[in-house]
């Protein structure tokens, strides 16, 4: 009798066992892919961890607060949290009165309405340089004196509607660039009628909705460089009544519509560096009726330059280097516009005007090459010869053939983004982070398994010496 019990404990403790590895197996696999997966940006924040709910629960009860984990500044009112690992948002206690909350360079991934609470003071909201994924919109709810907020070097994909929804009031400054952003949501920005500066650089948005900008009457400051966008609406920026400047360079623009710039009276500098552009509208016609600071049409294709004519008198700063101009007759009015400009403006001295003649660059400064009659553009006539290397052996750029390479345009109102590490770096930094939750998971539940099977197995030793005092 005895014996029958024991072997059938036995079995049922080996059946246990057998169940709980297989258990334990699952739960690997699938903690594995969870993890992995989150790597993808999710679209809604994970509220819990639904296949191992214990962790969750261990990441909230350890969340500590701003005076336990931060440095606070007296005489700043700076909670300087940055560099912590840190990744949640600690509970304001300790840092009451902060009026600059920094929270750079740690791991946070997501941002949802319970994430920042008690922070009603906080003016500069530095949140840049983490591995934010997700920011829920009316976040900012309770913050209504934030002024500056950056969020740039993250990997956000989207903002969407009602973002910044609390602080319509008091908002200025918004710092986005070097993000994955794809998708600006067309009420993202509503309600922003006191934001000033817009940064939304280094990412990958394709297309604004035309009333992307609506409310922003006090926008100065638009930057949208280095991104894909290929079409803008003619209306986008109908009520950026305030623009100053706009950075539109290093997109994919090989045209411009029509009245892009109409209404926008206080323009002061236009950035189109490093598109595809081989046309656009004259100045009326684009909406340019004030006279420019800086016009910048480096590095696109225009090879001819009755299209830039129009151009020539309408900014104090106008950058051509970098397009593949024809040596033609046309190019004469640009050969004098230079000759003129260069006596009062030294920096014009240093631009690489040119233009191609059989495939070798012709700088502006050289022999034309082209031997032209008439005493207007319109009167030239043009001899076609063929230039040789005694006839022009001066030349103060090396003649090199036209490739579709850009250079890389570098103007005053881009300097921000020089000093900003590429965002490659980011990507890295993130997928780091998120290997190491991965590991520390693992070795969690790893413990969480083994104590487990160590419980069984002290249970099966126990109930074999029982097993055994009962023979004796």
């Amino acid at each position: 009798m005895v014996e029958a019990y024991a072997k059938g404990s036995t079995a049922h403790i080996r059946l246990l066992t057998f169940v709980f590895l297989a258990w334990c197996i699952n739960l690997y696999l699938m903690t594995s892919i969870q993890v992995r997966s989150s790597d993808a940006a999710p679209s809604r924040p994970v509220v819990a961890n639904t296949v191992f709910p214990n962790l969750q629960l261990i990441e909230e009860t350890e969340k500590l607060t701003c005076g336990e984990v931060c440095r606070f500044d007296d005489w700043y009112q700076r909670a300087r949290c940055e560099s912590r690992n840190l990744n949640y948002v600690p509970f304001s206690n300790g840092c009451e009165g902060a009026v600059m909350l920094e929270l750079q360079d740690n791991q946070l991934s997501q941002l949802t309405t319970a994430s920042i609470v008690g922070y009603e003071l906080v003016k500069t909201l530095d949140l840049s340089r983490n591995c934010l994924k997700f920011v829920q919109n009316g976040i900012f709810m309770n913050m209504n004196v934030l002024q500056n907020i950056l969020i740039s070097n993250n990997v956000l994909k989207e903002v969407e509607n009602f973002t910044f929804t609390g602080t319509e009031d008091s908002l200025k400054r918004i710092y986005l660039q070097h993000n994955k952003i794809e998708t600006i949501r067309e009420n993202a920005f509503h309600g922003l009628i006191r934001v000033t500066l817009l940064h939304m650089s280094y990412n990958q948005i394709e297309f604004l909705h035309e009333s992307a900008f609506r409310d922003m009457y006090a926008l100065s400051h638009l930057h949208l460089s280095n991104n894909n966008l290929h079409y803008l609406a003619t209306n986008t920026f109908q009520d950026l009544s305030n623009l100053k400047s706009i950075t539109l360079s290093k997109n994919k623009f090989k045209w411009i519509p029509r009245g892009l710039f109409s209404g926008l009276t206080s323009l002061r500098e236009v950035t189109l560096a490093g598109n595809q552009l081989v046309t656009i509208p004259p100045p009326k016609h684009l909406g340019i009726d004030t006279k420019l600071e800086l016009l910048n049409f480096q590095n696109n294709d225009f090879n001819t330059i009755g299209e830039i004519l129009p151009y020539l008198n309408i900014s104090v700063r106008l950058l051509l280097d970098g397009n593949p101009f024809i040596c033609d007759c046309t190019f004469m009015t640009v050969r004098q516009w230079y000759q003129n400009k260069s006596k009062t403006d030294h920096h014009i001295q240093h631009d690489q005007i040119g233009c191609f003649w059989n495939e070798s660059f012709i700088s502006v400064t050289d022999e034309f090459p082209v031997h032209c009659e008439g005493s207007s553009v319109g009167n030239f006539s043009m001899q076609t010869e063929s230039p040789d290397e005694k006839q022009y052996p001066n030349f103060s750029v090396a003649p090199t053939p036209w490739t579709s390479q850009k250079q890389v345009p570098f103007t005053s109102t881009e300097t921000v983004d020089t000093i900003l590490p590429p965002l490659s770096k980011e990507y890295d930094r993130c997928a780091n982070l998120n290997n190491q939750k991965f590991e520390r998971q693992q070795r969690i539940m790893s413990i969480y398994c083994v104590t487990i099977l160590t419980l069984f197995f002290i249970l099966w030793v126990v109930k074999n010496l029982v097993i055994h005092f009962k023979r004796k």
